[in-house]
């Protein structure tokens, strides 16, 4: 605009009639032309060579953006399917949120509904949630491996059951052992999914490594987002530490699921349906204990 204005020696016009009049007659919106001075209207050549340069200027600044790295705002879907853009997204109110996170619950497998399956399509939905967990440094750490069926699941407890073979001995084995085919025969029959959790550790895309901690917290703030999403979808929900750690952080283990020996697996999240979350009760310790506000 600027380098337009030198070259042409132009002023702003503010008659809104007298520049709806000008559009009509050049075809130019009639916004545009308030930056434009109207003795260069009224010859056709001369609003052929405006609309030329308007169609330059976007170019020009959509090329100093993409330099600059600058972003057009990215679409939010909200939760009843509505898209919107960056900060004019619309928010459900702070005492919707707040009902949202003080109604979340871990809900055990055993309460469980056996067959009661959670379709492929809203899992999708949790790990959308999940993906916009904050990030320092735009690593985005979280990495999920969704076990979908019987089959799927079955074939990680067998690698569960390989690693502790590899790892352990004895009656640690055995006792670990027994303790996986409990679990197997208790939790599987009411599973619908099995989501493993992992964080990844690779550098930044300026090729900077972030603190281990910081991708770990990421990766937790990216399941409390599931587990949230969950709870309004009415899918039960538990994070679990399962396999035990001599088990997630064997190399075999890692290689196994396609993990990099950097990576960290952070246990997994069973989901299914429940009729029981209402019978799950929570409380928390008062918060003045946890807090210091200083003046």
């Amino acid at each position: 605009l600027d380098v337009r204005r030198a070259h042409f020696g132009m002023t702003r016009t503010t008659t809104a009639g007298s520049a709806a009049e000008r559009a009509a007659s050049t075809n130019i919106p009639s916004a545009r032309l308030q930056t434009w001075h109207p003795r260069c209207m009224m010859h056709p050549f001369r609003a052929w060579v405006a609309r030329i340069l308007l169609h330059l200027s976007s170019l020009f600044a959509a090329l100093s953006d993409a330099v600059s790295g600058k972003q057009k705002p990215e679409k939010i879907v909200s939760a009843n399917g509505g898209v919107s853009h960056g900060a004019n997204a619309s928010l459900p109110s702070a005492s919707s949120t707040a009902g949202l996170i003080r109604q979340r619950r871990s809900i055990f497998p055993k309460d469980y509904l056996k067959g009661a399956v959670v379709g492929d399509e809203e899992v999708a939905s949790l790990l959308e949630a999940a993906n916009w967990a904050p990030t320092h440094g735009k690593t985005e750490p979280w990495r999920f491996t969704v076990l979908a069926s019987h089959a799927a699941r079955m074939e990680f407890y067998d690698l569960v059951q390989q690693t502790m073979d590899a790892v352990l001995e004895g009656p640690d084995l055995e006792m670990r052992t027994a303790k996986l085919k409990g679990l197997i025969a208790k939790k599987e029959p009411v599973l619908s999914h099995i989501i493993v959790i992992t964080c990844r550790r690779a550098p930044s895309p300026q090729g900077k490594m972030m603190p281990e901690w910081e991708d770990q917290a990421a990766v937790a703030c990216a399941v409390q987002n599931l587990h949230l999403q969950a709870t309004a979808m009415g899918i039960a929900g538990y994070w679990s530490s399962f396999p035990a750690p001599d088990v997630r952080e064997s190399s075999s283990f890692k290689q196994a699921l396609g993990y990099d020996q950097r990576d960290i697996c952070m246990g997994v999240f069973f989901l299914g349906r429940s009729d029981a979350a209402g019978s799950y009760r929570a409380k928390r310790s008062p918060l003045t204990e946890k807090v210091i506000w200083k003046h």
